[in-house]
């Protein structure tokens, strides 16, 4: 096999991130998390890669990701993180200008909001964080969860009443409330699917597009509703 091939995501990948100080380690997990990226988006639909038009590796952040803009957090973006026990994927909101716009949607649309968290289904879940702002680091702090929970676990009032203090936090300059959903894959499983984790994140990710368009303010384009009706047709 070639070195820049994807073949899979083999268990060290996942361990090496439960060790300390073993930097060897972690060098082999990010460079094989940076091929599965590469792959990944390589064979995304193409409404996907229009929305999420970049991806990367966060060193820092020991992570991969795709994103709506050239400095991730700046948009809407789309997380893999491996630890030893899991894959996780998580899209998240956290830049306090995309949040303005993001809560303005949902103020307006609170019932389709719950229909897409509702459409995820028990295996994702839902966090919505208040955190304070440090304008001199350009940090953020977390305070506390204003909802931590599986998707399927919010109704329509708690929504409505979260999504109007989370609006009001944001627009103060000492707060800042990211939205995110997240989903763990079992990492022996993971490595145990090779390249076939490829369909399954993609499968994921598409899962994710109704929320994240909605969050992004985007519509699907008319070419990839069609595609996504013949499939369901079939």
């Amino acid at each position: 096999m070639a070195q820049n091939q994807f073949d899979g995501l083999p268990m060290p990948v996942f361990t090496a991130f439960g060790w300390a100080e073993e930097d060897a380690a972690i060098t082999y997990a990010l460079s094989q998390l940076e091929l599965f990226d590469q792959a990944l988006y390589a064979q995304l639909p193409r409404d996907i890669q229009n929305l999420f038009s970049v991806h990367g590796m966060d060193k820092a952040g020991q992570n991969v990701y795709l994103a709506t803009e050239a400095n991730p957090e700046d948009g809407l973006y789309i997380l893999f993180n491996a630890r030893p026990m899991s894959l996780e994927i998580s899209m998240a909101v956290s830049n306090k200008k995309a949040l303005v716009n993001s809560y303005k949607i949902a103020e307006k649309q609170p019932e389709t909001l719950l229909g897409l968290l509702a459409s995820l289904g028990p295996d994702w879940n839902l966090r919505i964080q208040q955190m304070e702002y440090d304008e001199e680091k350009h940090a953020a702090i977390h305070y506390q969860d204003l909802f931590k929970d599986k998707a399927t676990a919010v109704d329509m009032d708690t929504i409505i009443n979260i999504i109007a203090r989370g609006s009001f936090l944001n627009s103060e300059d000492k707060w800042v409330v990211p939205i995110s959903v997240s989903h763990r894959k079992n990492s022996e499983k993971v490595a145990a699917m090779r390249t076939a984790i490829l369909k399954a994140a993609t499968e994921d990710i598409q899962h994710l597009m109704p929320l994240a368009l909605f969050l992004s303010g985007k519509k699907r384009s008319k070419k990839a509703a069609k595609a996504k009706k013949k499939v369901k047709a079939k």
